[in-house]
């Protein structure tokens, strides 16, 4: 599952983002999603990364992670989250900020 396993809340506030979401911008998001490829982008970017990624994502694999960081043009970490799910903001938000505030020098 995209949002991760056995968390009711969280399945509960993705499902209710969705349902408001107006079908012509869910098309639109879908489109840009589904249909981009940017890899060839990513030697470009010039600045810092920091790449967060969920260590048990269904949708994408920690792999991803890893290979955007050695595409990257600048420097770039990985920081791999113990959680599970696609968003580590509904699943795991406290372990996420703290990355967050590490990546931004504000702790």
């Amino acid at each position: 599952m995209a949002v991760g396993v056995n968390n009711t809340e969280a399945i509960a506030k993705f499902e209710n983002t969705l349902g408001r979401m107006k079908p012509e911008i869910a098309l639109s998001a879908a489109r840009s999603v589904f249909l981009s490829d940017l890899r060839a982008k990513l030697p470009q970017v010039k600045v810092p990364c920091t790449i967060i990624q969920s260590k048990k994502d269904s949708i994408v694999p920690e792999s991803v992670a890893f290979y955007m960081k050695s595409k990257l043009g600048g420097d770039a970490n990985v920081t791999i989250l113990n959680t599970q799910g696609h968003f580590p903001h509904l699943t795991a938000p406290n372990l996420l900020l703290k990355v967050l505030k590490k990546a931004l020098d504000i702790e």
